[in-house]
Protein backbone atom coordinates (compact mmCIF):
# COMPACT_ATOMS: atom_id res chain seq x y z
CA UNK A 1 0.00 0.00 0.00
CA UNK A 2 1.20 3.93 -0.72
CA UNK A 3 1.52 6.58 1.44
CA UNK A 4 -1.42 8.52 -0.44
CA UNK A 5 -3.45 5.07 -0.80
CA UNK A 6 -3.38 4.65 3.17
CA UNK A 7 -4.51 8.38 4.01
CA UNK A 8 -7.54 8.01 1.92
CA UNK A 9 -8.02 5.04 3.52
CA UNK A 10 -7.82 6.84 7.17
CA UNK A 11 -9.91 10.50 5.69
CA UNK A 12 -12.47 7.60 4.54
CA UNK A 13 -12.75 6.05 8.27
CA UNK A 14 -12.44 9.79 9.64
CA UNK A 15 -15.91 10.54 7.89
CA UNK A 16 -17.72 7.44 9.50
CA UNK A 17 -16.32 8.44 13.32
CA UNK A 18 -18.35 9.93 15.70
CA UNK A 19 -16.89 13.14 16.22
CA UNK A 20 -18.91 14.30 18.66
CA UNK A 21 -16.52 11.49 21.05
CA UNK A 22 -12.98 12.98 19.99
CA UNK A 23 -13.28 15.54 22.97
CA UNK A 24 -13.49 13.21 25.17
CA UNK A 25 -11.17 10.59 23.50
CA UNK A 26 -8.57 13.84 23.14
CA UNK A 27 -8.70 14.16 27.05
CA UNK A 28 -8.16 10.25 27.89
CA UNK A 29 -5.00 10.49 25.93
CA UNK A 30 -3.62 13.64 27.47
CA UNK A 31 -4.73 12.50 30.90
CA UNK A 32 -2.20 9.33 29.42
CA UNK A 33 0.44 11.50 28.64
CA UNK A 34 0.32 14.26 31.84
CA UNK A 35 1.57 10.77 34.12
CA UNK A 36 4.65 10.63 31.87
CA UNK A 37 8.03 11.41 33.32
CA UNK A 38 8.94 12.45 30.24
CA UNK A 39 5.91 15.17 30.23
CA UNK A 40 6.69 15.93 33.86
CA UNK A 41 10.08 16.67 33.67
CA UNK A 42 9.75 18.46 30.15
CA UNK A 43 10.27 22.01 31.03
CA UNK A 44 9.78 23.20 27.17
CA UNK A 45 7.20 21.27 24.90
CA UNK A 46 6.40 21.53 21.17
CA UNK A 47 2.68 20.52 20.57
CA UNK A 48 0.45 21.59 17.86
CA UNK A 49 -2.95 23.74 17.13
CA UNK A 50 -5.13 21.01 16.20
CA UNK A 51 -7.24 20.76 12.67
CA UNK A 52 -10.53 19.70 12.94
CA UNK A 53 -9.98 16.39 12.10
CA UNK A 54 -6.67 15.63 14.43
CA UNK A 55 -6.40 14.74 18.46
CA UNK A 56 -7.49 17.79 19.94
CA UNK A 57 -4.57 19.67 21.85
CA UNK A 58 -5.90 23.36 22.00
CA UNK A 59 -7.44 22.75 25.97
CA UNK A 60 -3.94 21.22 26.97
CA UNK A 61 -2.11 23.78 25.03
CA UNK A 62 -3.86 26.52 27.17
CA UNK A 63 -3.66 24.36 30.46
CA UNK A 64 0.01 24.09 30.62
CA UNK A 65 1.38 27.25 29.10
CA UNK A 66 1.24 28.97 32.29
CA UNK A 67 3.51 25.92 33.88
CA UNK A 68 4.96 24.96 30.56
CA UNK A 69 7.17 26.54 27.84
CA UNK A 70 4.60 25.67 25.36
CA UNK A 71 5.46 25.95 21.63
CA UNK A 72 3.71 25.92 18.32
CA UNK A 73 4.77 25.31 14.53
CA UNK A 74 5.15 27.93 12.09
CA UNK A 75 4.96 27.03 8.50
CA UNK A 76 7.58 29.26 6.78
CA UNK A 77 8.25 28.47 3.49
CA UNK A 78 9.32 24.45 3.64
CA UNK A 79 10.29 24.75 7.29
CA UNK A 80 8.22 24.69 10.66
CA UNK A 81 9.91 27.38 12.97
CA UNK A 82 9.06 26.84 16.95
CA UNK A 83 7.61 29.75 18.58
CA UNK A 84 6.69 30.15 21.65
CA UNK A 85 2.37 29.97 22.51
CA UNK A 86 1.76 33.23 24.57
CA UNK A 87 -2.81 32.80 24.38
CA UNK A 88 -5.34 32.31 21.84
CA UNK A 89 -5.50 35.93 21.58
CA UNK A 90 -2.01 36.43 20.11
CA UNK A 91 -2.68 33.92 17.08
CA UNK A 92 -3.39 34.10 13.73
CA UNK A 93 -4.50 32.18 10.54
CA UNK A 94 -1.46 31.30 8.54
CA UNK A 95 -2.54 31.86 4.73
CA UNK A 96 -1.82 28.06 3.56
CA UNK A 97 -4.05 25.70 5.31
CA UNK A 98 -5.36 28.64 7.59
CA UNK A 99 -3.89 26.79 10.61
CA UNK A 100 -3.64 29.16 13.88
CA UNK A 101 -0.40 30.04 14.56
CA UNK A 102 1.22 31.84 17.42
CA UNK A 103 2.36 35.54 16.85
CA UNK A 104 5.56 36.00 19.00
CA UNK A 105 9.29 36.99 18.73
CA UNK A 106 10.22 34.09 20.75
CA UNK A 107 11.19 31.25 18.23
CA UNK A 108 13.57 28.71 19.55
CA UNK A 109 15.39 25.55 17.35
CA UNK A 110 14.94 22.30 18.36
CA UNK A 111 17.71 21.62 20.72
CA UNK A 112 15.85 23.49 23.30
CA UNK A 113 12.33 20.85 23.40
CA UNK A 114 12.47 18.61 25.70
CA UNK A 115 9.18 16.61 24.18
CA UNK A 116 7.60 16.93 21.46
CA UNK A 117 3.97 15.82 20.64
CA UNK A 118 3.25 14.96 16.97
CA UNK A 119 -0.07 14.93 15.07
CA UNK A 120 -0.47 12.16 12.55
CA UNK A 121 -2.42 10.70 9.58
CA UNK A 122 -1.68 6.93 10.98
CA UNK A 123 0.73 5.03 13.01
CA UNK A 124 1.87 1.73 13.34
CA UNK A 125 2.80 -0.23 16.41
CA UNK A 126 6.92 0.45 15.39
CA UNK A 127 6.16 4.46 16.08
CA UNK A 128 6.14 4.95 12.84
CA UNK A 129 4.09 7.84 11.42
CA UNK A 130 2.64 8.57 8.11
CA UNK A 131 1.91 12.87 8.11
CA UNK A 132 0.03 14.62 5.42
CA UNK A 133 2.82 14.37 2.61
CA UNK A 134 4.70 17.69 3.40
CA UNK A 135 7.59 16.49 5.13
CA UNK A 136 7.20 19.46 7.67
CA UNK A 137 7.58 17.23 11.32
CA UNK A 138 10.35 14.77 9.14
CA UNK A 139 12.35 17.62 8.55
CA UNK A 140 11.89 18.71 12.17
CA UNK A 141 12.17 15.39 13.84
CA UNK A 142 15.14 15.12 12.37
CA UNK A 143 17.23 17.93 14.24
CA UNK A 144 15.90 16.39 17.68
CA UNK A 145 16.74 14.77 20.51
CA UNK A 146 13.52 15.55 22.63
CA UNK A 147 11.37 12.61 23.21
CA UNK A 148 9.04 12.23 20.77
CA UNK A 149 4.98 11.23 21.27
CA UNK A 150 2.47 10.88 18.77
CA UNK A 151 -1.01 11.24 19.45
CA UNK A 152 -3.91 9.35 17.29
CA UNK A 153 -7.49 7.60 18.15
CA UNK A 154 -7.32 3.87 18.26
CA UNK A 155 -8.83 3.99 14.53
CA UNK A 156 -5.58 5.49 13.54
CA UNK A 157 -3.42 2.46 14.41
CA UNK A 158 -2.68 0.66 11.37
CA UNK A 159 -0.45 -2.62 10.61
CA UNK A 160 2.16 -1.02 9.21
CA UNK A 161 2.89 2.41 7.63
CA UNK A 162 5.13 2.71 4.44
CA UNK A 163 8.33 4.34 5.46
CA UNK A 164 11.42 6.05 3.53
CA UNK A 165 14.66 6.48 4.42
CA UNK A 166 13.82 9.95 5.59
CA UNK A 167 11.01 8.89 7.85
CA UNK A 168 11.60 9.49 10.78
CA UNK A 169 10.06 7.16 14.31
CA UNK A 170 8.56 7.97 17.04
CA UNK A 171 9.29 7.24 20.64
CA UNK A 172 5.90 6.34 21.69
CA UNK A 173 2.25 6.66 20.19
CA UNK A 174 -0.40 7.20 23.03
CA UNK A 175 -4.24 6.75 22.01
CA UNK A 176 -7.33 6.35 23.88
CA UNK A 177 -6.95 3.04 24.87
CA UNK A 178 -2.79 2.31 24.62
CA UNK A 179 0.51 3.59 24.50
CA UNK A 180 2.63 2.04 21.70
CA UNK A 181 6.65 1.96 22.66
CA UNK A 182 9.25 1.57 20.47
Amino acid sequence: MTKNELRGIIKRQKELEDKSLWSDKSNDIFEFIEVLDCFNNASSILLYWSLKDEVITNLITEKWADTKKIYLPVVTGSVLNIVRFQGIDKMKPEPIFGILEPVSDEVVGMDEIDLVIVPGVAFDRFCQRLGRGKGYYDRLLAESGAVKIGVAYDFQIVDRVPTETFDVPLDMVVTESEFILR
